[in-house]
């Protein structure tokens, strides 16, 4: 059993982050499928991390359309920061839940299901190579 115990693992490890990429890739094409476009600025960006690393985040207020101020804070974050104060940035969102908005970004909607399916080939190459070897 030892012995077939790393190959065991790093195939779980292949479906567990398959699962994670098919999950995030349906998420994502729900959001999109019902989320509306708006128009936002940045008003404040947001430290993340303890000062010495930090990265910058930039929190984003639109008016959705019912007229409301909606703010929400961008989930990305980066350093430098990727945008300043009063930079205007395309939102998108879901009528019944403007709290759930994004920035309309590639990244966000796609950059969790590409590091998921990438690991879950590396981990399926890993199974492979340690069968191969055995």
């Amino acid at each position: 059993m030892s012995r077939r115990l790393p190959f065991l693992l790093a195939v779980l490890c292949c479906w567990l982050t398959a699962l994670g990429a098919l999950v995030t890739v349906v998420r994502s094409v729900r959001f999109l499928r019902s989320a509306q476009p708006a128009a936002g600025a940045v008003v404040a960006l947001r430290e993340v991390g303890d000062g010495v690393d930090s990265t910058w985040a930039p929190v984003v207020q639109f008016t959705n359309q019912l007229g409301s101020v909606v703010t929400f804070d961008v989930a990305m974050s980066s350093d430098p920061p990727a945008h300043r104060v009063g930079d205007r940035v395309p939102v998108l969102f879901v009528p019944d839940h403007p709290e759930s908005a994004r920035m309309d970004h590639p990244l966000e909607f796609w950059l969790a299901p590409c590091v998921c399916g990438g690991l879950s080939v590396a981990c399926g190459g890993f199974a492979v190579w340690i069968r191969a070897h055995r």
